[in-house]
Formats: structure tokens, sequence, C-alpha cells
């Protein structure tokens, strides 16, 4: 993937998908890693649980909910419309878990069901997109982006045929993956990252009128991994994706920022977030999966972070932010996701995602839905 230039700093994607597999040695060598820069997390004297937050990183190391009272009061009803989120009155909102997470979506044929990312059409029904694969996780096997489709969010979910795969004739990827979907004008748009030969990598996007028929774009996208977008009320698409901005002190994870008036052509912007703490060592991007959403008059931006470790593969911070362009540390809360997106269904709003079941265990293969509501701070 090609660097996108700021006037600030050079950005990238980060350096070659190769380095996934050195992770695990880069930590154990002192390299980045989001376990060890944070001390263990006490509990809330009359709260939930909270996980202690690095005043000078915000990093999070335990999944759960910020320090929330028990007298604050609960957002749980988006009735009588959940054509959206929950219409909310103005305030300072805190996103939390309230009930069990539970698997919706586990495909027939066994393969996992990574970074999944949901759309709903006009006739209620949803469908679901996914990286994946056989066995218990393993990147470079994650050869096609599967697709399954539902009357309701619980399912019962039906297996579609694969929408991209490595297999395509004329087909430049080996790898796909962390899909987005997106209504666009008349039809629907579908952005991917993807690993090629000589381990180049882009970020691409292909069209469809049904969700079923995709055809490819031929540019590539300016941005860097995981892209979502976001739409604001004026018709401003943010492209959201993550990646690495050099800085004097060494690499900082970032989450990236583009925008366009027409989806198709993207003007870069200052990062909307940033890591205030370099990475170490070898460094291939920390964050992952953003995913923006507008609540109450404010925006908040989902974010896994992650050294692709057991102990912090759900680990996704919450940032909040009057701004849809620029949010600060630290996270306002951490929930328990990868890859996570937010729908509402039925009057109820889901924190949805899956992963690696190596990571996750056997029992969560496959999506998952959390029930959340919005505390009110006073």
């Amino acid at each position: 993937m090609k660097p996108v230039a700021t006037p600030e700093a050079p950005r990238s994607a980060g350096p070659s998908w190769a380095v996934l597999s050195l992770v695990a040695l880069a930590s154990a060598c002192g390299g980045a890693d989001p376990t060890s820069e944070v001390p263990e997390a006490g509990v809330s004297d009359g709260g939930l649980p909270a996980p202690t937050v690095d005043p000078r990183t915000g990093i999070v190391h335990e999944v759960g909910s910020v320090r929330v009272d028990p007298s604050w009061p609960l957002v749980r009803s988006c009735a009588p419309s959940d054509a959206g989120l929950c219409a909310a009155e103005p305030g300072r909102y805190v996103p939390l878990a309230d009930g069990e997470s539970e698997a919706v979506w586990r495909p027939s044929d066994g393969r996992y069901v990574n970074e999944p990312t949901l759309v709903r059409t006009e006739d209620g029904t949803w469908h679901a997109f996914a990286n994946g694969a056989a066995g218990n996780g393993d990147p470079w096997r994650e050869t096609s982006l599967l697709h399954a489709s539902a009357p309701s969010l619980g399912g019962p979910w039906r297996d579609e045929p694969d929408a991209l795969a490595a297999r395509d004739p004329g087909a430049l990827e080996r790898q796909l993956w962390a899909p987005f979907a997106a209504r666009e004008g008349d039809g629907w748009s579908l952005y991917y990252f993807a690993h090629g030969a000589d381990d180049a990598s882009w970020l691409r996007s292909a069209r469809s009128p049904d969700l079923r028929a995709w055809t490819r774009d031929p540019e590539t996208l300016p941005a860097g991994r995981d892209a979502t977008v976001f739409t604001r009320a004026d018709g401003t698409r943010l492209m959201y994706s993550v990646g690495l901005v050099r800085r004097a002190d060494g690499e900082h994870d970032v989450v990236l920022l583009h925008a366009s008036s027409d989806g198709r052509t993207w003007r870069a912007m200052d990062p909307a977030l940033e890591q205030p703490r370099p990475c170490r060592a070898s460094c291939w991007g920390f964050y992952e999966s953003p995913f923006v959403v507008a609540f109450g008059g404010m925006y908040f931006l989902f974010t896994t972070y992650t050294d692709s470790s057991p102990r912090t593969y759900e680990q996704t911070a919450v940032f909040r932010s009057a701004d849809p362009t620029r949010f600060e540390q630290p996270p306002v809360a951490v929930l328990r996701a990868h890859g996570g997106e937010v729908h509402t269904e039925g009057g109820r709003v889901y924190l949805t995602g899956g992963g690696w079941p190596g990571n996750i265990g056997e029992a969560r293969r496959g999506m998952s839905r959390t029930p959340l509501a919005w505390a009110r701070q006073p």
C-alpha cells in the first residue's frame, strides 16, 4: 500500500502484513504491546467494573465499561422506530453492555466469521459480510468474503455464496480482509483490504445493485486498513481506516480520515484519533475496525485495540466527540468485541462482532451480538 502524505507528516497503512506473524515475537522482545502499558484494572465502588485507563495513553487494559454510577439513567429503547440509532436528548452518554453476548451466525461449512459488517435492505432483510476460513484463525487462509442473510439480526441466518474471492477470474487478491458494506446511491458499496502477490496490499471497493453480484472497482483507495464510511447529514462521507503516522519520536497508531462528497474522490484529513505513545519496536498498527455512530448530539468512535493476543483481542475502545473528524484520548468505555459495529433492531441497540475462535473461544465461533444501553452522565 502506498503511503498517504499530509502537510504535517507522512502517513502509511503500516509495514508489510508479513509482520502479523511476528507480533507475538515482537511483544516478547519488548515491542509495542497493548497488554503491558497499563496496570491491572480494579473495580469502582458503587459502579460497574472499570478498566484502568492510563492518562498518558488512554490505553485500557480489561474488557468492560468505564465507571458508570448506577444512578445514571439508561437509554435502552429505540421505540417507536428503529430506523437508525435511538433518538435521544443531547447529553454525555457512555455505551455499556446490557446483556450477554450470543452467537447468531455460524456458517454451515464450519468457517469462522472475522470482522463482520452488516447492512439492512428496505424490506428488513439483514446481510452480513466477513472474512473467514476453516480452523481457529489464520489471516493467510482468509481468501474470500463470506455472505449471509437473515430476516432479523438474531436469525435464522442463511449462508449465501461468497461475495468476493481470490479464486474469482481476474482477481488480483490472494487474501481479502475487513469488509465494510454501505448504501451508495441506488446500489451498495463493499470496501475491503486486499493482499496480493509480492506482499502488495490495497484498500479496494466493489459495487452491487443487490448485495449479491459484485463488480470490483478498478481504482484503489488512498487510505489505510479496515475502512468504514460514515455519512454526515449534509451528505459528506467520512472514511475512517487504521494505520501508522511517523512523528519525531517514532511511529504512532492512528485512525486515518478521508472525506468525499461523491464517494469516489477522497481527500486526506488529519487523523481522527492518534495514540500519543509511539510504538516501542516493530509495529504494524494495533488499531482495527473503526466504526462511528451518532447519538445524543455526539459522535462515538468504536475501534478495536489489540496486538492479536487473546488478552486484548476483543478490546474495543469507545471514544466520544462533538466533532466526527477528531476524537481525543482517553476512551469513555471499552467493550467486549472484535471488529464491533453498532446496529439497531426491534427497539434495541446491539454491538456485533466476530473473530478467531482461537482467541475468543469455540463457543463464540461465528458472529455475535451483545445488547447495548447508553448511560447518561450528569
